[in-house]
């Protein structure tokens, strides 16, 4: 079955099984570019970080942002708000990739992988 997620701002995720695919929305042209440059740099990020294990899998991105392919993983709901904010900020302290791993901290945007937490949205 498939899901059409469409709560982001600059992107629209479709989701499937075991995967999700990121389009950029089609709301105005403007947040087209923003979804664009989104996948682009979500693409990039995962390149260059593909070892930690605290970022959702890109599995394939187009290099121009026209779509991004990400593992899909249980994304986290709002009842873990308080107990993620503080969870995050307490094990990123002293990371050198704290801003990554803390910027737009909602639970939309992290999710569990084999009970592990993983950032889903790091586009930005």
């Amino acid at each position: 079955m498939i899901k059409i997620n469409k709560q982001g701002c600059t992107r629209t995720v479709l989701v499937l099984k075991n995967k999700v695919i990121k389009f950029p929305t089609l709301k105005s042209y403007e947040l087209f570019l923003c979804g664009l440059l989104a996948n682009i740099r979500e693409g990039q990020t995962y390149n260059y970080l593909k070892n930690r294990k605290d970022l959702a899998k890109v599995i394939r991105y187009n290099r121009f942002g026209i779509f991004l392919i990400m593992e899909r993983v249980d994304v986290c709901d709002n009842d873990e708000a308080l107990e993620l904010f503080e969870f995050v900020n307490e094990k990123y302290k002293n990371d050198e990739f704290k801003e990554l791993m803390l910027s737009d901290c909602k639970p939309s945007n992290w999710g569990r992988k084999n009970g592990i937490l993983v950032k889903i949205d790091y586009g930005d």
